[in-house]
C-alpha cells in the first residue's frame, strides 16, 4: 500500500513518549461514541494508538469509551486522548497483543 511507513520523529520542541512504532496508513472507518458514529479517516496507527481525522470536525468528549471501526479488521475498544479541529488522537483499550493480531499481519506491528 502506498504511504505506509514507520512515523520516527517527534514534532520540533516536542519529546516522544510513544511506546510502538506508528505507521502511516489511509484507512476508511468509523468512530462509535455516546454521542454517536462519526465518519473518519486513519492517519497512522500502532500497537497503542492511532491518529485519527474526522469527516466533519465536531468536537467529542476526551477520555470516553469508544470503538473504532476498521472497515477491513472490524472494532477495536478505545480511549480519545486528545482532539486538535478535526484530528483525534486514540488510545486502544485492548492489550497491545491483540492489537498486533487483529491489524499487525498488514503493517508489521
Amino acid at each position: 500500500m502506498a504511504g505506509i511507513g514507520p512515523i520516527k520523529e517527534a514534532a520540533k520542541g516536542t519529546r516522544d513518549q510513544r511506546r510502538h512504532i506508528r505507521k502511516r496508513v489511509l484507512w476508511a472507518a468509523r468512530l462509535d461514541t455516546a454521542e454517536g458514529s462519526f465518519a473518519c479517516v486513519i492517519l497512522n496507527v500502532s500497537r497503542s494508538g492511532a491518529k485519527v481525522r474526522l469527516q466533519n470536525a465536531n468536537p467529542i468528549s476526551s477520555h470516553q469509551p469508544i470503538e473504532l471501526v476498521f472497515e477491513a479488521f472490524g472494532a477495536v475498544s478505545a480511549e480519545i486522548v486528545w482532539q486538535r479541529g478535526d484530528e483525534i488522537g486514540i488510545h486502544f483499550t485492548a492489550d497491545p497483543t491483540q492489537i498486533a493480531a487483529i491489524i499487525g499481519a498488514s503493517l508489521s506491528l
